[in-house]
């Protein structure tokens, strides 16, 4: 059965280069985190930077691709530390308030396969991650 992505129109009016998600994507079960806000269900946890802020541009395939994903990390600890990582200006910019945690399912969606603790997720259509993750901490 082919599986739709849930912001494919965004990934075709964006012109986002195929193949997007990448050939190397794979469906995984693992634990993640990502950044958010409370309460869970706030409308803009899981929304990918090209939505967040329609002026992103990027003329590079691969990061015009990543931006149509969501920003994921491995471990608690290297969410919070990438967190820690950014300039107290990017910090204000993307308004996060939270640490997000929770379960990726293969039927959710694919990842990317990247060096380290990030990746990129690609949900798929009819998929609300607000029922697999839950607010761990404050930023």
């Amino acid at each position: 059965m082919l599986k739709v992505y849930k912001y494919q129109k965004l990934m075709d009016e964006k012109g986002v280069v195929k193949p997007c998600p990448f050939h190397d994507c794979k469906e995984n079960q693992l634990p993640a985190y990502h950044f958010g806000f409370d309460p869970i269900g706030d409308n803009g946890n899981f929304v990918p930077g090209h939505k967040r802020n329609s002026r992103i541009n990027s003329e590079d395939d691969i990061r015009n691709c990543k931006y149509c994903g969501l920003s994921m990390y491995k471990t608690e600890n290297s969410a919070k530390e990438q967190w820690s990582k950014l300039e107290p200006r990017v910090r204000r910019l993307l308004k996060y308030t939270h640490l997000l945690e929770g379960e990726i399912k293969r039927e959710h969606g694919v990842m990317t396969i990247e060096k380290g603790q990030h990746f990129s997720f690609f949900e798929y259509a009819g998929v609300d991650l607000n029922k697999n993750f839950k607010l761990l901490s404050e930023l």
